[in-house]
Parts: structure tokens; sequence; C-alpha cells
């Protein structure tokens, strides 16, 4: 180990090493700054415009399927509420073969091309009594689209005795084959009864409209927006009634319905956990249906755009190290490669001879130092007497500048006679303004420590306030509300004193009275301590307490006291901590402060 110190200890590696090491880390340290920084900032923006992009088209797509479905139920609308049908319905039970009843047929084939004129629609079936003829599963049309049978045909079906239950209503069935399709189609039906309008009791046909699940499907396909993000569609007996992917449906939906169900929140969008994957949840509801359009995105997938920017970033960097390498390494080399040249001849002076002189080109640093080096020979005598009184005059100037040191025990002895002559001559007053000024500056000197305890936080607040009181009057209160449990927590020091001058100087004596309270409360919440300093004075509106913070002029008078207190709080504690100001004009204002809860050493 000490044969490596002596070997590669900073002293012992050559410049140009030197200069193409400090470059590479440079380098390196500001593309690495620069990439995470960008990560995390394009990774949050970029989230953030994902996750409006999929509300976006969550929307859209249940607008869209209320739009189809809509005009669904405006079809069945039409039929249901037409007399004509009711009439023909009633009138051709139990009637024979006759020029009446094709009559009625042709006219309700023209009532039901009037109604099926959606392209969403793959099917409408008229189920009717059995008695009428023409409800022997007649097509009107040879390819299906419309067709007649009986209710007897589906008595016993599941959905048909479920829809008593909705009173002439729609219902909309879950997923089943379509009858009679080649190869066999999926559909998604609406269904409802046909009333007698003169007795509204009497069921005298049924009405049901398929829809292809596919192009359900397709509608639902827009919303999932990512690759491994699936959107469904659930009635409220959680049957899918179509999906974007059927095996991630059946991967998340378990567990997205226990959620949806337990939740009472009704937020379109959440973060949820489903196993050890974090997705974001969204659901609408879509209108005339008791179904939820659910979408369920993985985070990974709205944290793929940065990881893609972070792949090419560090692909760039492992470009750039390498070249940076090389041009400091030819960097390095140009720079040193004089210097070096110098430090040989100047090693020939170990061996009690004078070197050669080195030729003079140029006006840099180097040329600069060479020319002094070419002067050192030429005058060697010469430059060790230099040297000599150069040494004299350093520790002159050390000697001046100890001397002009001032020792904090003479400024207390001086206060001190001060004190002693003013009582000696009977005033008061001035003993009580040099007792007060000593301890306000053995307070903020606090033998040089930046930490003290809040006991000797708030008594400077106290000392302070007492010398403002005597230039003005007494026309200042102060009134110290703190839990005494926190006076023996460290606190970074002179954080209180720039606040309560701000507010004496900008609050209470911008007011006619020049009189006011300055109250401080502080209290421990967990591990946080809360400081709260409020005055009565003339106070500000919310916009110039805003620029306190962020003002364009920090300089600015007002405000540079609380800019700096706030940034040596965020720099020693961390950005979480700070202050933060309320202020209404004719009010008063007040700044709050806090601070981690750290016991005193």
């Amino acid at each position: 180990m000490s044969f490596l110190k002596r070997r590669y200890g900073r002293f012992n590696i050559k410049l140009k090493s030197k200069l193409m090491i400090f470059y590479l880390i440079l380098i390196t340290i500001v593309f690495g700054f620069y990439t995470v920084f960008s990560f995390f900032s394009i990774y949050k923006s970029s989230k953030e415009q994902m996750k409006d992009a999929a509300d976006q088209v969550l929307m859209q797509t249940s607008e869209l399927l209320n739009y189809k479905l809509d005009n669904i139920i405006y079809a069945s609308d039409q039929l249901f509420y037409n007399e004509t049908m009711n009439d023909i319905i009633k009138r051709d039970r139990n009637m024979p073969i006759s020029p009446q009843l094709l009559g009625d047929f042709n006219q309700m084939k023209v009532l039901i091309s009037s109604a099926f004129k959606s392209d969403d629609m793959y099917r409408l079936t008229l189920y009717l009594d059995s008695s009428v003829y023409y409800s022997q599963s007649y097509s009107v049309k040879g390819n299906l689209k419309t067709q007649f049978s009986s209710i007897s045909s589906i008595s016993d079906e599941q959905w048909y005795k479920a829809l008593h239950k909705f009173d002439g209503k729609v219902m909309w069935v879950e997923p089943a084959a379509a009858e009679k399709s080649e190869p066999e189609d999926i559909v998604v039906s609406c269904v409802r009864f046909i009333k007698d309008n003169d007795s509204y009791t009497n069921i005298i046909g049924v009405l049901r409209f398929d829809l292809l699940q596919n192009d359900i499907n397709s509608i639902v396909e827009k919303a999932a927006i990512t690759d491994n993000g699936v959107t469904y569609l659930l009635n409220s007996n959680d049957a899918v009634m179509a999906y974007s992917s059927k095996a991630l449906t059946d991967r998340y939906m378990d567990y997205v319905n226990t959620i949806i169900r337990e939740d009472r929140s009704r937020e379109r969008w959440k973060t949820i956990n489903i196993g050890n994957e974090i997705v974001l949840l969204g659901t609408v509801p879509i209108k005339n249906t008791d179904w939820t359009l659910i979408s369920v995105i993985p985070y990974m997938d709205l944290q793929a755009a940065g990881w893609q920017l972070t792949k090419r970033m560090v692909f760039f960097l492992l470009i750039a190290v390498p070249v940076s390498l090389i041009m400091s390494i030819v960097f390095s080399y140009t720079v040193t490669k004089r210097i070096g040249e110098l430090s040989q001849k100047m090693a020939g002076t170990l061996e009690d001879r004078l070197p050669e002189y080195m030729e003079e080109t140029g006006s840099d640093e180097i040329s600069m130092l060479i020319r002094s080096y070419n002067y050192m020979i030429r005058r060697i005598k010469d430059f060790s007497e230099t040297q000599y009184r150069m040494g004299l005059d350093v520790k002159n100037a050390e000697l001046k500048a100890l001397q002009a040191q001032i020792d904090p025990h003479f400024l207390y002895n001086t206060l001190d006679l001060i004190n002693w002559k003013a009582l000696r001559n009977g005033i008061p007053e001035i003993s009580d303004i040099v007792q007060k000024l000593t301890r306000f500056y053995k307070l903020s000197l606090s033998k040089g420590r930046d930490i003290i305890t809040v006991r000797d936080e708030l008594a400077h607040i106290e000392t302070y306030v007492g010398l403002q009181n005597l230039r003005f009057k007494n026309g200042i209160k102060l009134v110290l509300n703190t839990e005494e449990n926190i006076y023996g927590y460290s606190i970074l020091k002179l954080i209180l004193q720039p606040i309560v001058e701000n507010a004496i100087l900008h609050g209470i004596l911008c007011k006619d009275s020049k009189t006011g309270t300055i109250t401080i409360t502080g209290r421990l919440e967990d591990s946080i301590i809360r400081f709260s300093i409020h005055d009565d004075g003339v106070g500000m509106d919310g916009d110039k307490a805003e620029r306190l913070f962020s003002s364009a002029n920090p300089k600015e008078e007002q405000g540079y006291g609380i800019i700096n207190v706030n940034h040596r709080i965020k720099l020693f504690y961390g950005n979480e901590y700070g202050l933060t100001c309320k202020s209404s004009l004719g009010e008063g204002t007040t700044v709050y402060i806090t601070i981690p809860a750290l016991k005193a050493e």
C-alpha cells in the first residue's frame, strides 16, 4: 500500500495525467448530471402527457360508444312507439293467409327497414306470438340482416327472463354466438319488450338488435394507447362486453373489478397495486347502459418514453466519454509539452550546474514562465535576494493582518468600559443600551458557531427587539408563544432575526402609529419544528408576498433578508424545509418556517 501511495500519490502524477483525469472527470460529471436532470425532467413531463393523452382517448372512446349505442336505442324507440306496428302485430294474430296479411307484412317490412339504417347493427330480430304467420323464422333479407321469429323460441333464455325486470326499457345482453351465422359470430344484443298500447301490461313482441362484438372491440382498442395496456367494457354482473386484448383483460380483470366495487371515490383515474405491479386505472360509465369502460395502463408503459430517452443519453455518454478522453489527452499533451521541457531544464540545477536557456516564443502563461526561468538563470543571485526580500514582505504582511484582526474580547472589554463609565456618571439609559448590545453581539457571534439552540435564538430576538424599542420608544411589543420542549433543539443562527427586522422596518414602522405587535409561535410536530412570525403591520398584497421568494431582483431591500434565510435553510437542511409567506394589505404579514427537529449537541 505504501508503495502505491509513493507511486500514485497526487504529487507523483505528472501534470499531463492530472489534466487528462481532470478533464475526463469534469466532462463525465457534466454529461452525467445533464443525463440525470434531463431524464427526471422529461420523464415527469412525458408521464403527465401520457396520462393526459390516455384520459383524452378514454373520453373520446366513451363518447363514440355512447353515440353508437344511442343510435341503436333510437332505432328501437322508433319501433317501440310506432302505433302502426303495434296495430299490425295485434291484428295479424291468428289471421290466415290473405291479402290483408300480405299487406300487413309488406308494411311491417317498410317500418323495420326505416329503423334498420345504422351500419352498426348486425341483425334485427322481431319475436312475435307464434299465432302470427310470418313469425316462423321468416327472413326479410337473404343475408338474414332482419328476421322474424316466435317468442316461444326464446322463452327459456336467461336474458328473456331477466328482461321482465326492465318494464319496456332496453336491456343489454352479454356476448353470445349469433343465430344462424357461419362462421360463428359473437354478438352483443340490445333487447326490449313491445307492449300493447291499449293494455300496457300485455307483451305483444320482443325487439332484439345484435351488434358484432368485434365492432365494439375495434372501438375499445382505440383507448389502449400502450403496448401492455388494456381497455375493456364491463357490465354490472362483471361480464366483459368487449375488450382490446382478451389475454390482458383476463390478467387484470379480477383485481380491477374488486377495486371498482370497493372504491367509492368515483375518481376517473387512480393509481393502484396489482400484485407486484403498479398501474394507472381509468373508469368511465357508458350512458343508458350498465357498462363501465375500463382502461388499465402499467406504469412501466408510462415510463417507457423516459427509459428510451435515458438509453439514448447513456449511448451518447458512452460515445462522448471516449471522445472526450482522446481530446483531453491531446489537449493535455499540447499544454504540458513546454512545461515538461522546462521541468527537465530546471532539474539540471540539482546537479549544481546552470542549464541552457529555453527559446522564448509566444505570450501565454507558459511563455511567461519560460522568460521567468531564463531570468532566474541569468540573475540567480538577484533572484535569491529578491526571494529573501519577498519573505520579509510576507512576514510583515502577516504581522499586519494579525494586528488588524478584531479580538471579540477587546470589543466586550470596550463595551464593559462604556457600561462602567455610564453607571459611574449616572446615565443608566446608556448602560442599558450597552448591556443589550453586549448580549446581542455575544449571541450573534456565538463563539464562531453556526448552530445554536432555539433558546439562544429566542433570547437573541428578545435582545434585538429590546434594542429597537430603545430607538423607537417602546412601540414594538414582542409576544413569544413557543413550546418549552423545543428550547433544547438546534437551529441555524440568525434565522428569526432577519424576519423580525423585516417585520419592524417594513410592517410596523410603515403604520401611521409606528406601533405594533410581533408574535412568534413555535411547536414540535412529529420530527419537524414549525415557527410562525406574525406582525400586525401594513401587510402587502399576495403578488408581492410571492415575489419575496421569486423576485427578479433578489437584492430588493425588503426581500433580500427573507431570500437569504430561505436559501440558508434549504442549503443546510434540504429543499423540503424553508419559508413561506402569507400577507394581506392592512392585516399584517405571517412568515412560516419549517426545520427538522434535531437535538442540540
